[in-house]
Formats: structure tokens, C-alpha cells, sequence
């Protein structure tokens, strides 16, 4: 009996299909020449806008302004939840997993260093995500940001619907 090989879809590795960009976000809440420490959360949740209702995660990309150049973790959830404070050990409610959808990692190597600023991008084939997302940071290293708008994030994909 012949083997039926089923060609990877739109719904494994969308080309060509509609982009969402979030645009540049600045990470609100961050408090500059605060210390932070590995598993603090680092600034205060925030929307991401898709404009779409569900879509496929392919990239995060990073503008650090101050070149910290630090590993952190993009917390991402289906609706709202309650955050951890900035610069507090992250601590999710054990009632509020259920809107969790998954972790982006931006690790310390996929920075790029300039003189006085760095930038990251991190690829994957696609993390499903839908509308209304939610992000909160956490770091895994010990940053100390010089003013609050030194980090950037930029959240890009492909729209499913």
C-alpha cells in the first residue's frame, strides 16, 4: 500500500501569506538604574496588536539601547492576567496558566553589539498565538537599564484568520 506524504501546509509553514507586525513596542514599566536579577519580571505586561483575530508567532526582534545584551523571556497569554510588579520575582497565579500559550526565549547570543546599543531577532517556524495577546518579560540575567525606553520589542508573523 502506498504511504500518502501530505506536503507541508499553510498551516505548518505559511509563504506567502498576510504579515502582522506589531510595530516597535517600548517595554512599559521598566524603571531605569534599577538592578534587576535573574527571574525578575522586567517591566509591566503589555499588548501586543496583531490585527488579526489568530496568527502564527515567527519572530521577535529586540532594540536594547543601553547594549545590556541580557537573555529574558517573552510571557505570552490569550487574555489578561495579573502581573508581577517590575522588577519582582515572576510569579504567575497557578489559576491563570490556562491563558498561557507559550514562551519566546531571546537568548543572550542572538544579540548583534555596536558601539553603544545592540539588536536580536529570533526565528521559529511559528508559535500559534490569537487576539487579545498579552506579554510580560522576565529576565535571566542581571540588566540595569540607564533611562526606561532602552528596551524595544517587535512581535511579526503570519495571520491565520
Amino acid at each position: 500500500m502506498p504511504v500518502k506524504v501530505r506536503p507541508a501546509g499553510p498551516e505548518l509553514f505559511p509563504v506567502g501569506g498576510r504579515l502582522f507586525d506589531s510595530g516597535w513596542i517600548v517595554v512599559p514599566g521598566i524603571v531605569a538604574g534599577v538592578a534587576y536579577v535573574s527571574g525578575d519580571a522586567m517591566g509591566t505586561k503589555f499588548l501586543i496588536p496583531l490585527g488579526c483575530a489568530e496568527g502564527l508567532l515567527q519572530a521577535v526582534s529586540v532594540i536594547d539601547l543601553d547594549s545590556e545584551r541580557i537573555a529574558f523571556d517573552a510571557l505570552l497569554f490569550s487574555a489578561d492576567f495579573t502581573a508581577t510588579a517590575d522588577n519582582a520575582a515572576f510569579d504567575l497565579d497557578d489559576s491563570q496558566y490556562s491563558n498561557f500559550l507559550g514562551v519566546w526565549t531571546i537568548p543572550g547570543a542572538a544579540f548583534v553589539a555596536f558601539s553603544d546599543n545592540a539588536v536580536a531577532t529570533v526565528t521559529d517556524y511559528g508559535l500559534p498565538v490569537r487576539a487579545p495577546l498579552r506579554c510580560q518579560l522576565v529576565t535571566r540575567g542581571v540588566p540595569n537599564y540607564t533611562a526606561a525606553t532602552d528596551l524595544a520589542v517587535r512581535f511579526t508573523g503570519t495571520v491565520l484568520s
